[in-house]
């Protein structure tokens, strides 16, 4: 039975859909006792009644997000409702977020061909889409087969508003390669690659953002419009003239201001010339007054017979009379007057006259039709024996009582301990009878009652539960296979590898040279692509890109410039000598602590508990790959005798928390207590919250101590873990001072490790002997990387993104009022909230003042560290349940409030913060599926010092997802390396710089403890100079920094596979490869052949080509007879150009060979070598 069959008997149903069944209705059927967590169950047993299209218009996005949760909670088979949001535009570009735009277009795309159920909140139909007959006129059906003509099928997608890019990134993009146009429809959900051969499309396949890949053919695709407005030349003419005529009056206002005047005449005379010929550009939404006089809505596309319900109309009107209060304001310094886009109340109501409409009222309504007659139940925060009465009770009445829980197993078991029978799975049951308890074994977001049955949730139950913010399923992605442990590809220091003009880079062979680009030499009578490298004096070196894998970005202190290696004199190799020589002295150093480490030992923690699968599985996000593998590598830990001392490194807000709580919960379920060590208060707080929100189905005492708890309070929670009442403890320093003893502590974990000082982390050491510890980071700094290196520490990196999550757009500026009031106008009118950061608390009165001022509806929250416990807790709490919109902060929330609703920060004076400092206080915004924003404002007028400069050029290049490493890097060298390590190798890290040394490093430790090297650098592969050209031409890769990475891809691969995949991958992304991409490839598998026959290289000469032995080789008989017998049967007229050299190698001579049939006898040679040497020499 499905908990929708349950309520579907309830009696006011009946009047409900007979309402919305009657073919006509003046006026809206108004329902009284309807409280929020009510709202999602009805609209969907109205859908399943009548199979009508049911559109759910709730008060606020946080309404309309649970409302969203609920319904796909009791969702049957078939149809996943959708949500309709609103817009969310950028303030200083002035476009719309593409998610939002994809969503909202995927709404009115399914309204046009079925009947979806679809929530949505007033604000969001304020905003006008598209009307009809432009969203028709953006459908086309492509099939496979189909004639296309290329230029006239990107010319209307430019013309119905696509963007063109060099690679397709988002929604509403395209980006051509020759007989390749790739575009990502926002209704469909999934970017598309056409293919064409001469004017038939040839194939149409789905395709992956982050690889470029091809994902899957299809045999036609469905083309919708691009954004919320269609631009026509005919219709953009007719606004030109209306602009111009505003511009002309506004210019007659602005004689006495001819500067201002010009600047605005400027400006808009651009964006008329854009108007004129049709052309899309940011900040064309500004005109959408002029475009859509008629403000069409969301209601014009309702299928006939869709159902409208009001939810809590009367909160809806002052919401949406909010916003139209908020975007005037905002628009009330605009220099040109435009008339308003948005929707009023009274406008949708009369919009919404020609449909079925009801209204939902929480509370009794005097001029009610129906009462649905339900009520909020009571609530029990974890006090068990009051639950178990009220069941009992309920029971004894003859009602049904349904548990909506995410931890099933959890409630049956504590039922049981209560004394309460008749309890079954509802979805083993075919009906259910009075008295009995059923388990529905999903979260909702609350209960209810209506009529005898009543459902109770994990909020009721236990007080507390988190859910997933609201993720598309267009936006889902495939997992990821996750980098394990600390690898090459996962470490930091591999991933800092962009390369631009200008960079200092170390080739491992020649050593620090200056980055000069890449150039096209003709070398040999062949054109290739070459790294132009500047040595010491007028030295150049011009580096094949085949040998990119030898070349490393150099990190180290941009404070001093590291000197360039000449090429002679034998300086690099005696740099070299001496970074090993000190590499091994460090790893010395590093295996006594190791061998200390070896001798400690402790009882190892317990496999997996029935109950630590149950709370893992009501986590209410999907795991990401990287931070499954993370839980992993700290179980297995802890399931040895060997202490654990694991570092988790992932970017802010990647999830790194649920790792702590999982092994926390796995140590109590053992039977240890366990210790949680922040840095600051608000982190105590939060951490504190959600490991109680996490456990709060099983019996786990979790206290904290902090300045938010008085001395009597902590003396008592003390107490308690010294006698082991408590199981798990969050505190900040004051959990490492003397007095505080554990019954059976059994792990630490450390939250921010590098924000503790040296006493505090010598204290840690002493419960380190049978403690396992897990840390955590976001930016791990080199010193931890060394230990990582050295095997002393284990390391697990987060490396990918919770699904759905956008990088936050930053913005570095002088400060201006205008932008500040803006910017916090323009959240609020998205019902966000809003962090503002003044690291000076003498003056945060006085911005507090000017806050009020700007924007006068904000409710604004003052928080610093002089404040009183109560008075600075009460400040977050009103912030953290969205009673305060503007949480007016010193730096004290740099670490701690985790907030969804929080998407905008804006911190002044921001030269004087550090980069890792800046990066930390970015990461409180964009937890969310919304766009964040984040504000640095500065308050210097003329040239910002050299180092700030840096700073805050690193902060707006690393704005992707996952940027916290190559923010550790470059702080690294803004700061120095010196200063940082705090090692004596400084100056040799200094010399070879820090990716070699890290290098040296690992082997020395693994040569020191006889282990294979776990970062060992890979074998070169022999150089092939063959008289042909072999290259990318920048006509096929266009994206210089795109050809480089395939170069650098080709330089890493060692198996034939390895050519095959990138090989299908320039043929799936740009098309068939031209003769010198294809050369580039053969040569590469020459390449490969030649390193798995032994072989040294292949040398070529004006007459001939020779294949080179190694020093010392020569060819055994069966090489020789293997080598005839293939170039007998594969190219037999090409063995007389052949002859052996004893002592060299194989000769071939070119005079009268062409470079074709050259590139195959060679092909063939060495495939044959390959064969038979690899099988001989390795058996």
């Amino acid at each position: 039975m499905h908990l929708l069959d349950l309520l579907d008997s309830y009696a006011p149903l009946q009047k409900i859909t007979f309402k919305a069944q009657a073919k006509t209705q003046k006026n809206a059927v108004r329902i009284e006792n309807a409280p929020s967590t009510s709202w999602a169950p009805l609209v969907a047993l109205l859908a399943r009644r009548t199979e009508k299209c049911v559109i759910l218009v709730c008060p606020t996005s946080e309404a309309g997000e649970n409302a969203l949760l609920d319904l796909n909670t009791l969702r049957e088979e078939g149809k996943e409702p959708l949500y309709f949001p609103a817009p969310d535009r950028a303030l200083l570009d002035d476009d719309n977020d593409r998610n939002a735009t994809q969503d909202r277009l995927a709404v009115l795309d399914a309204l046009h061909r079925d009947t979806p159920l679809v929530v949505t909140t007033a604000n969001a139909l304020s905003h006008p889409t598209l009307p009809v007959k432009d969203l028709v006129q953006g459908y086309d059906e492509l099939k496979t087969g189909q004639k296309l003509e290329r230029d006239d099928f990107v010319l209307h997608l430019a013309e119905a508003g696509y963007e063109r890019m060099e690679e397709v990134e988002g929604p509403g993009q395209f980006a051509l390669r020759g007989g390749i146009v790739d575009f990502y429809p926002p209704a469909g959900g999934e970017p598309i690659r056409l293919e064409l051969w001469g004017d038939e499309i040839d194939s149409l396949r789905s395709f992956d953002l982050d690889s470029q890949r091809s994902t899957a053919k299809l045999p036609s695709i469905r083309l919708t419009p691009p954004r919320e407005l269609y631009l026509p030349i005919t219709k953009g003419k007719e606004i030109a003239e209306q602009v111009k005529e505003a511009l002309a009056e506004r210019l007659h206002q602005l004689r006495a201001f001819p500067e201002d005047a010009r600047a605005l005449k400027e400006k808009t005379e651009i964006e008329i010339a854009k108007l004129e010929g049709g052309i899309y550009f940011r900040g064309l939404e500004r005109y959408r007054g002029l475009l859509y006089p008629q403000h069409p809505t969301l209601f014009d596309h309702l299928p006939e017979g869709a159902i409208i319900v009001f939810a809590d109309p009367d909160r809806s009107a002052s919401q949406t009379a909010r916003l139209l209060e908020e975007n005037a304001a905002f628009h009330a310094d605009d220099v040109l007057p435009l008339p308003p886009s948005l929707c009023g109340w009274g406008e949708l109501q009369t919009r919404a006259a020609k449909w079925t409409r009801f209204e939902l009222r929480a509370s009794a309504d005097e001029s009610a039709d129906i009462d649905l007659d339900a009520h909020m139940p009571p609530a029990f925060a974890g006090n068990l024996p009051q639950l178990g009465t009220y069941l009992r009770d309920t029971q004894f009445k003859g009602d049904i009582l349904v548990c909506a829980t995410s931890h099933a197993r959890r409630v049956r078991e504590i039922l049981a301990d209560q004394k309460v029978g008749k309890v079954a799975l509802i979805d083993e049951l075919p009906r259910a009878e009075g008295g009995q308890v059923l388990v529905f074994p999903h979260r909702l977001t609350g209960g209810f009652r209506w009529g005898s049955t009543s459902i109770l949730c994990d909020v009721e139950m236990f007080g507390w539960q988190t859910f997933q913010p609201r993720v598309s399923t267009r936006n889902r992605k495939k997992k990821k296979l996750a980098a394990t442990k600390f690898s090459t590809e996962s470490s930091p220091l591999a991933r800092f590898s962009d390369l631009q003009e200008g960079d200092y880079i170390v080739h491992i062979n020649h050593g620090i040279a200056r980055y000069g680009g890449v150039v096209q030499r003709e070398i040999g009578g062949a054109i290739n692509e070459y790294l132009a490298l500047e040595y010491d004096g007028q030295d150049r070196l011009y580096v094949p890109v085949a040998q990119l894998d030898r070349v490393q970005k150099y990190l180290g202190s941009e404070a001093a410039v590291p000197s360039l290696t000449p090429l002679k004199g034998g300086v690099w190799e005696k740099a070299k000598q001496k970074a090993k020589e000190e590499a091994i002295k460090a790893a010395q150093e590093l295996a006594v602590l190791y061998a200390a480490r070896e001798k400690a030992h402790k009882k190892p923690v317990a496999p997996d508990s029935m109950w630590q699968r149950e709370m893992e599985s009501s986590f209410p996000f999907e795991e990401t790959a990287s931070q499954l593998q993370a839980i992993k590598d700290a179980k297995v830990d802890m399931e040895k005798s060997r202490p654990m001392d694991r570092l988790v490194c992932g970017d802010v807000g990647f999830g790194k928390t649920e790792v702590a709580v999982r092994a926390a919960f796995k140590a109590v379920q053992d039977g240890r207590q366990v210790a949680i060590l922040v840095p600051t208060t608000v982190l105590a707080q939060q951490h504190y919250q959600t490991f109680s929100e996490r456990m709060s189905a099983y019996p786990v005492r979790i206290e904290v101590v902090s300045r938010f708890k008085t001395a009597t309070e902590i003396k008592r929670v003390l107490e308690s873990v010294k006698n082991g009442a408590v199981d798990i403890i969050v505190g900040t320093h004051r959990l490492i001072q003397a007095d505080v003893e554990f019954h059976n502590l059994g792990l630490v974990v450390v939250d921010e490790e590098q924000r503790f000082g040296v006493l505090q982390k010598e204290r840690l050491k002493e419960l380190r002997a049978e403690v396992d510890i897990l840390s955590m980071s976001a930016t791990p700094i080199p010193r931890t990387l060394q230990l990582a290196l050295g095997g002393l520490r284990g390391i697990s990196l987060i490396t990918d993104p919770p699904q759905g999550r956008l990088p936050v757009r930053t913005y570095v500026m002088q400060i201006k009022d205008g932008v500040l009031k803006a910017a916090i106008e323009r959240e609020l009118e998205r019902e966000g909230q809003v962090y503002y950061v003044h690291n000076r608390i003498e003056t945060i009165g006085l911005i507090a003042e000017k806050i009020q001022k700007l924007v006068p509806n904000a409710r604004i929250g003052v928080g610093h560290g002089q404040m009183g416990d109560e008075e600075l807790e009460q400040v977050f709490l009103d912030f953290i349940n969205h009673r305060t919109d503007v949480l007016l902060a010193t730096t004290i929330i740099e670490n701690g409030i985790d907030l969804a609703n929080a998407n905008t920060i804006i911190c002044d004076n921001a030269d004087r913060l550090g980069l890792s400092q800046m990066y930390q206080l970015r990461g409180r915004v964009g937890r969310s599926q919304r766009q964040a924003y984040a504000y640095f404002f500065h308050g210097s007028r003329g040239k910002l010092p050299k180092d700030a400069e840096d700073r805050f050029a690193a902060l707006q290049e690393n704005t992707d997802l996952g940027a916290g490493f190559r923010i550790a890097m470059r702080d690294l060298e803004i700061r120095g390396a010196g200063d940082v390590l705090g090692l004596k190798q400084s100056g040799t890290i200094a010399a070879v710089g820090m990716e070699l040394y890290s290098q040296f490093l690992a082997e020395a430790v693994a040569k020191s403890r006889g282990e294979r090297v776990r970062q060992a650098r890979v074998e070169e592969l022999p150089e092939a100079d063959l008289p042909l050209p072999a290259l990318l031409p920048d006509t096929y890769v266009k994206d210089d920094a795109e050809r480089l990475r395939l170069y650098r891809s080709m330089a890493n691969a060692r198996s034939i596979e390895d050519v095959t995949a990138i090989q299908e991958e320039l043929r799936d992304r740009f098309g068939p490869l031209p003769p010198p991409a294809f050369n580039l490839i053969r040569t590469l598998k020459i390449r490969i052949n030649l390193l798995r026959a032994r072989l040294r290289s292949i040398t070529k000469s004006p007459d001939e080509v020779l294949l080179r032995l190694q020093p010392g080789d020569s060819f055994a008989p069966e090489d020789l007879k293997a080598m005839e017998k293939a170039v007998r049967e594969k190219d037999k007229r090409s063995e007389q150009h052949i002859s052996l050299r004893k002592l060299e190698g194989l000769a071939l001579k070119t005079r009268t060979l062409g470079a074709p049939q050259l590139l195959r006898l060679v092909e063939i040679i060495v495939e044959a070598l390959a064969d038979e040497r690899e099988k001989r020499l390795s058996g």
